[in-house]
């Protein structure tokens, strides 16, 4: 048998370069987009490096039980959860599809033909190949971390869209509380002036009275009445959302704590630095742009030429056809070169096409980023601001009570008459309500604020999950 001197030497140089592949060119660091965005200045004042623990909960707000068991049935039944939760395991089977790409591939392969006639063996092969790309410029290794990326990438998603849900059943399960409270105020707003228009009558009906004072009770009363039935909507319509997001059938009879939970009436100072990292969508956004960096060079590599490595065991037999007298199984290994010489300008657009989306996700990434300062800063000055505006309410709702027990007083002494303490009853009913109302808004604030920071710490996953 013939043999040709320069089969050594291809294999060698074929074997060196299946491990001396290029190294691959990472992603950029977050810092250098830190640069981009604040000229080179770091982080604004007023961020500091403070423990992420004073976040731990919802910053003074912690959830009882049957609120937490709640949020615990809603991301159990959320069909979007789960949803997004299969396309996360779809994305992880995808980094075995790309990295399979990487590995020898391994056939086999037999065939048969039989003469029918005479039962002869016309033709009998069967073949046992093994080929493997290798991967020199980094082509399928930049396809692995792209794979990686998106899978990191939806996995934050889900667990971003977690912390979400968890915190609209939240808002959700305090607006009912809200709803059943003001109901009762204007319920027993809409008492007193029935009262008080009774009262009135009376005093009409002997000359006492006067009878605009009466008319204006009666539109009073008409109108409380509205509002009683506006205020029974919006306490089946609030059950009907919260029932909605914890994946039970929407009847409007799920039961809810009886009253609002305190805030603290302060927000621990500092800002974490790692905000950043911490948010789950803006770590989505950062790997997405990862990828995309990923895809751009694995484009580049495509256009540079495929080196592939072959072993091969075959053996054939036929009683019809005279076979030359080889050693049969024969054995063959071997080397190719695949070069892409005119794909008329495809490969190069498609470069372009990728470092075009490469840019377009740095710039969704850097937007998000400063979308997400921004909303922190606004959920805080929402939050200080509240603060004071409850101390001002507060101080309305003593004023007003103060004054129904001077009434009350007076109409014991006989200076006032009942008409009085009616008037004053009304008044501290409303300021009762804007307190309620006020407080309700101070903790969706609050947990829109948690939410702004990354969510609670219980809820983020294991670092590396």
């Amino acid at each position: 048998m013939r043999r040709h001197p320069f089969r050594l030497p291809v294999l060698a140089i074929a074997l060196c370069l299946a491990g001396a592949g290029c190294a691959l060119t990472p992603p950029p660091e977050r810092s250098a987009y830190d640069n981009t965005w604040f000229n080179g200045k770091g982080l604004p004042s007023g961020w500091s490096s403070a423990p992420t623990e004073a976040y731990a909960d919802w910053i003074g707000l912690t959830p009882d039980a049957q609120l937490a068991a709640l949020i615990r049935e809603g991301l159990e039944q959320s069909q979007t959860l789960q949803g997004m939760a299969l396309q996360v395991q779809a994305a992880g089977e995808m980094i075995t599809v790309a990295g399979g790409s990487g590995l020898p591939q391994i056939g086999l392969s037999g065939s048969t033909q039989y003469n029918l006639r005479d039962s002869l063996n016309v033709f009998t092969g069967g073949f046992f190949g093994i080929s493997w790309e290798i991967d020199v410029w980094g082509r399928i290794r930049y396809d692995i971390r792209t794979s990686e990326e998106r899978y990191a990438s939806l996995a934050d998603d889900y667990q971003f869209s977690r912390l979400s849900l968890a915190a609209n059943i939240g808002k959700a399960w305090f607006s009912v509380i809200e709803a059943d409270a003001q109901l009762k105020y204007l319920l027993d707003s809409r008492d007193s002036t029935a009262t008080l228009l009774v009262l009135t009558d009376k005093r009409v009906t002997v000359g006492a009275g006067n009878p605009y004072e009466a008319a204006t009770l009666r539109r009073t009363l008409a109108e409380l009445d509205r509002q009683v039935e506006t205020a029974r909507l919006a306490v089946r319509q609030n059950r009907l959302v919260l029932e909605t997001l914890v994946g039970r059938p929407p009847q409007g009879i799920i039961e809810v704590g009886a009253q609002l939970p305190d805030v603290a009436p302060a927000i621990p100072g500092g800002l974490p630095s790692e905000l950043l990292e911490r948010r789950p969508d803006v770590r989505a956004a950062e790997r997405r742009a990862r990828a995309a960096f990923n895809v751009a060079r694995s484009a580049e590599a495509a256009r540079l030429p495929r080196f592939t490595l072959t072993f091969g065991l075959n053996s054939i037999s036929s009683d019809i056809y005279v076979l030359k007298n080889l050693n049969n199984p024969t054995v063959a290994a071997g080397a190719g070169i695949n070069a892409p010489l005119y794909t008329g300008g495809a490969l190069a657009a498609n470069v372009r096409a990728k470092n075009a989306e490469q840019e377009a996700a740095r710039a969704f990434y850097m937007e998000k980023a400063q979308q997400v300062m921004s909303e922190v800063e606004q959920k805080l000055s929402a939050n200080i601001s509240l603060i004071d505006q409850m101390r001002a309410q507060r101080a309305q709702l003593d004023a007003a009570r103060k004054a129904l027990d001077i009434r009350k007083v007076q109409r014991d002494v006989g200076q006032v008459d009942d008409r009085a303490v009616l008037n004053e009853q009304i008044t501290v009913l409303a300021q009762e309500s804007a307190l309620i109302k006020l407080h309700n808004r101070q903790i969706a604030e609050r947990i829109d604020l948690q939410l702004a920071l990354g969510g609670p710490l219980a809820m983020q996953p294991p670092p590396g999950n």
